[in-house]
């Protein structure tokens, strides 16, 4: 039986690769210009094109062309597509960047078309997170198109099938097989044919796209022709949207074929090459995040104007620079000083929005304790605040659960009390400064408990000594060895890895080998992308002449300083152990001079059976310890049992890698990959100019555990990694605030709310909040006085809208009008919600 195929005009549009984003800009004009002249020469031809911003720069830039546009898109001629900002990479931005592209990117179609777009679109983006299912559901969409990984990458079945998500969501989706992009006329016959064979063989309509693509171009009048002949001779082909093609199909229920899981691997280089825009992108994201819940607090508390317009424009700049190329590390080097700048407005907008909220709250707090006591006592005012009162300090806590941190202040201290007047562990280390004058060169750290999205004031005292309350765990140490109660950990002399972790609670050692040891891989035979690779494991060296030397030697913590070196590259590993806290800290400084090369640090995992999972977006995926690099979030873990098969195993937290494998029981994280810029073809020349040398600073943690896996435990460490506390410091004054508060919270230590905002079109409030470990879970989340119990299906992300009537629902991502929102897929309504008050 002959199958219907589904002809989609369309360009393929990179707004930076080869090019800058100016000239990306003028590309999207010339390529737009060209589908309305030819829909004037060719009747019935229909032209997709996915991203928002652009359409969003063709409308502030030539708003003429723009309501050309929206006539054609009212009479079905121009397909709107993807329904997100533009077409990122799919596996480095977080979760919630993820939604952002939804919200943005929907809301402007929705805005300025009256629609949305009813699939996602994602055609050159070099692989597929296992949450993007329920994101693209719950941002209304419900068919995905997508081509990499290709066929030579991950077999399939059919081209057309149901992708399988890690919470369980279906959505249709087509892998395109032939291109995204065809340029002659002769190759458009060719790819009839291919497809025409194809259709008939799976006995299912296919889609063949066509169209001039990467510097755009879209369909030619030439290619038009052709296919005018083509639709002649076969009555099956006609011109179409992607949007037909899945209404077909879901009209014909035929689809049976399901894959679950991840859709990797294509160019695995792209998760670890040019390191800054990976980091920035990190910073960025969460310095928005934290910035969102303090304006969303301090609006409650203090009155503050939520800034929605500063938040979307950060917003915009932070998700461009998450274009798949660019966010992927293989553009030019030019266009990543482009980047550079649009993450610096996104950082300075956030860092901006954060710290008027943070001051706006600690300015409403009545920081005025005990005045009277020293009003009774004769105390001159001045003496009392910079003696004997102490100087105030807030401490914010952006994570919503209790945390247990340690704060860097500015200043040297002789203790500190906190709102209860009781004493606040500190220790004095060496400042980042040398002034040469005794106390200058040293500021104090304090360590305490933060409650969940809340703050602390706490009392700085600089020259009345006041108790350190230390507990009587152990914490000793040398320039070879870390001790407390939890770890003992031994240093190799000559390499300055981890000779030894030793589980003093188990009885057992928790690496096999020597760990956090630093290798350096050969890369001069892979391009920027490492196309063809599945592994990068070309070991030709480590890092070694090391030199051990305690550094910090405290109360609360000892830091160890291990420096090696290899060639001309210099590594600083400072690994921290606490008397209080079970987690092992490393802060990392390399100086890296290997071009073309890779530096690993790898961490041989003390068990039998070993299994790996890694964070991605939303949630955690386990994958085979096959030595395959791949893409993750903040931390990876490798499990399995030890000699005497009990459960056990060891996370490893940070933020300096997107790019991760396990070999057996072996883990590793790529720290720096020194490709050469926009190398498509690895083909080296004296123009060839290697990324990433230079300076790089990161961190790491390593959380060794007992039994199985529980993903909430690195996840939370690794939110308070790229979430730190804030701190103001203050001086005396009234206020109608308590001297500490919580604002909002999880019951379920599995459930994590990640977000805390206003609705963009009302001051309603909204929580966004996933399920961490794969189970379903009943949770109570709250901020200030809203509060609704919510059950969560295993890996669910659910947004929680907390009306000003006291009435709740369930918006989508993208935040429509709740009428529009119901008759969308993804919409959960209350009586799915498990909702119980």
């Amino acid at each position: 039986m002959k199958q219907r195929i589904y002809l989609i005009g369309n360009a393929h549009l990179d707004p930076a690769w080869l090019w800058q984003w100016q000239e990306g800009f003028a590309e999207i004009k010339a390529t737009f210009r060209s589908a309305l002249d030819r829909m004037k020469e060719f009747d019935g031809y229909v032209f997709t094109a996915a991203g928002a911003c652009y359409y969003k720069w063709v409308e502030e830039n030539e708003p003429e062309m723009f309501e050309e546009i929206r006539r054609r898109v009212a009479e079905g001629r121009w397909a709107i597509a993807g329904g997100w900002w533009l077409q990122p990479d799919c596996n480095l931005p977080c979760g919630e960047s993820f939604a952002r592209h939804a919200l943005y990117g929907q809301r402007y179609f929705y805005k300025k078309f009256g629609k949305i777009a009813a699939f996602g679109y994602n055609v050159d983006s070099f692989g597929h997170n296992a949450s993007l299912p329920q994101l693209l559901k719950k941002s209304g969409m419900s068919g995905y198109v997508m081509m990499r990984p290709e066929q030579k990458e991950k077999q399939l079945n059919r081209d057309t099938f149901l992708w399988e998500g890690i919470d369980g969501t279906k959505i249709l989706t087509y892998r395109i097989p032939t291109g995204y992009a065809t340029a002659s006329d002769d190759a458009v016959a060719w790819k009839c044919e291919v497809i025409r064979s194809r259709a008939e063989e799976d006995q299912e309509p296919k889609m063949l796209f066509y169209g001039v693509g990467n510097h755009g171009g879209g369909p030619t009048i030439a290619l038009l022709n052709r296919i005018q002949e083509l639709m002649k001779q076969d009555p099956q082909l006609s011109y179409a949207s992607p949007e037909s093609f899945f209404a077909g199909l879901n009209a014909s229920g035929s689809i049976a074929e399901t894959v679950t899981g991840d859709l990797q691997h294509h160019a695995i280089g792209c998760y670890s090459a040019n390191s800054e825009i990976k980091r920035n992108n990190r910073r960025s994201e969460n310095r928005l995040l934290a910035a969102e819940k303090w304006m969303t607090a301090a609006s409650r508390l203090a009155g503050m104007a939520y800034d929605r317009q500063a938040v979307e424009h950060a917003w915009e700049d932070v998700l461009f620079n998450q274009f798949h190329d660019i966010l992927g590390g293989c553009c030019l080097k030019e266009a990543y000083e482009d980047a550079r700048e649009f993450h610096g407005e996104a950082l300075k907008i956030s860092s901006e929005l954060m710290n008027h909220a943070l001051q706006r709250i600690s300015w409403k707090i009545n920081t005025k304790r005990n005045r009277d006591f020293a009003v009774d006592r004769h105390f001159d005012w001045k003496t009392w605040e910079n003696e004997i009162g102490g100087s105030p300090v807030v401490i914010f806590n952006p994570n919503a659960w209790e945390s247990a941190v340690t704060v860097k202040l500015t200043q040297d201290i002789t203790g500190a009390l906190d709102e209860n007047d009781a004493p606040v562990a500190f220790q004095r280390i060496r400042a980042d400064k040398t002034c040469n004058s005794g106390k200058d060169d040293f500021v104090g750290v304090l360590q305490l408990q933060l409650p969940p999205m809340g703050y602390r004031t706490v009392y700085l005292y600089h020259h009345l000594p006041q108790v350190n309350p230390v507990s009587e765990r152990m914490l000793k140490g040398n320039s070879a060895l870390l001790e407390n109660d939890w770890f003992r950990l031994r240093f190799d002399p000559a390499s300055g890895a981890l000779a030894s972790v030793f589980d003093k609670r188990h009885q057992r050692e928790v690496f096999s080998g020597e760990a956090a040891v630093a290798e350096v891989l050969e890369d001069f035979q892979n391009d920027t992308w490492a196309h063809g690779q599945e592994y990068l494991d070309s070991v030709v060296g480590r890092f070694g002449e090391a030199s051990l030397e305690l550094l910090d030697r405290g109360p609360l913590f000892l830091t160890l300083r291990a420096r090696s070196s290899f060639r001309r590259s210099t590594l600083i590993q400072d690994f921290r152990i606490f008397r209080d806290d079970p987690c092992i800290r490393v802060s990392v400084r390399v100086n890296w001079q290997e071009p073309f090369r890779i530096l690993k640090f790898a961490f041989p995992a003390a068990v039998q059976n070993p299994r790996v999972v890694y964070e991605i977006p939303y949630g955690s995926i386990e994958k085979e310890c096959n030595g395959m690099e791949e893409a993750g979030q903040l931390w990876f873990d490798i499990s399995g049992t030890d000699e005497s098969d009990r459960p056990c195993g060891v996370s490893v937290v940070t933020n300096g890698s997107g790019s991760y494998s396990a070999d057996g029981n072996t883990g590793r994280f790529i720290a720096v990959r020194s490709a050469g810029y926009a190398d498509h073809f690895g083909i080296k020349d004296a123009f060839t100019e290697p990324m990433d040398l230079g300076i790089h600073e990161f961190e790491y943690h390593i959380l060794p555990h007992d039994g199985e896996l529980r993903p909430e435990v690195p996840t939370r460490n690794a939110q308070e990694l790229v979430q730190q506390p804030a701190v103001v410091y203050e001086t005396y004054h009234d206020g109608n605030l308590p001297l500490s508060d919580s604002l909002a919270r999880s019951s379920a230590g599995n459930v994590l709310i990640r977000v805390v905002k206003q609705s963009e079109d009302s001051e309603d409030l909204l929580i966004r909040a996933y399920e961490t470990d794969g189970r379903e879970t009943d949770a109570e989340l709250s901020f200030m006085q809203h509060r609704a119990a919510v059950h969560f299906a295993p890996h669910e992300i659910q947004t929680i809208r907390f009306a000003a009537d006291g009435s709740v629902s369930f918006p989508l991502l993208c935040e429509l009008p709740e009428e529009e929102e119901d008759i969308l897929p993804g919409k959960k309504k209350l009586s799915d919600a498990g909702l119980k008050s």
